[in-house]
């Protein structure tokens, strides 16, 4: 298989989110409502979805105009932050930011991985390369471009030495909307979705995935360190 015809290759996540069949986000969207049913009382839930309408709409007047200097221009993915955002800032204002942190980390651990196993080529195609560690490399660094000319992301390749890649993002445009709105632990379940998401994408490919830091924690970047497997376990 050429490169090129790997599934999405070159597309930004803007784009592959866009195509996403409507069954499948109806879907990813009823696993959230049903995770948030089952972590909160009736009370909290009636709570809570009168307070995010009015927390959303306070936020929809807040001025993003930053977050935009770097090409982004997406009202949908602007309107998507805004809603995770407001949220999870009421579910954090009632039942407290670590019970939030949970019910939302579980979120992504459930919806994310479904996402990203639409939009990423298979284990199957990355295999029917001579070397699918560099067909994943590419493949990955192809997204990420085309991710940075939509104002996503900035990054910075730290380590390419054939048997390790780590590409470390020092700008992301979920944190930087997050912190814009004054919600910058939103952005903690996000980032925890590349590890709900990695481990199991590899597990049928010699490759392995790590991350020490994210800017969601509140450090300089989200490290993205992919090893062949046989490098990472000595």
């Amino acid at each position: 298989m050429k490169m090129e015809k790997l599934k999405n290759y070159g597309k930004s996540l803007l784009e592959m989110m866009g195509s996403i069949p409507q069954g499948i986000q109806r879907e990813i969207s009823d696993a959230g409502f049903y995770i948030m049913k089952k972590h909160l009382n009736s009370d909290d839930l009636g709570r809570f979805a009168a307070s995010m309408e009015a927390e959303k709409e306070r936020m929809l007047k807040m001025n993003l105009s930053s977050v935009c200097e770097k090409g982004l221009n997406s009202e949908e993915f602007i309107h998507q932050q805004i809603e995770w955002a407001a949220s999870f800032s009421e579910a954090s204002r009632i039942i407290g930011r670590e019970k939030a942190l949970k019910i939302y980390r579980d979120i992504t651990e459930k919806t994310y991985p479904k996402l990203f196993f639409y939009m990423f080529p298979t284990s199957e195609e990355l295999n029917t390369f001579d070397d699918p560690f560099i067909a994943f490399k590419e493949w990955f660094l192809a997204m990420m471009e085309a991710n940075k000319n939509v104002g996503l992301f900035e990054y910075n390749i730290v380590e390419d030495t054939g048997d390790t890649f780590q590409m470390d993002c020092i700008w992301c445009a979920w944190h930087a909307t997050f912190k814009q709105l004054d919600a910058e632990e939103a952005c903690i379940p996000v980032c925890h979705a590349d590890d709900a998401f990695y481990p199991d994408y590899f597990q049928q490919t010699d490759i392995e995935y790590k991350r020490t830091k994210t800017l969601g924690w509140g450090n300089v970047c989200c490290d993205f360190r992919f090893e062949r497997s046989i490098i990472a376990a000595r």
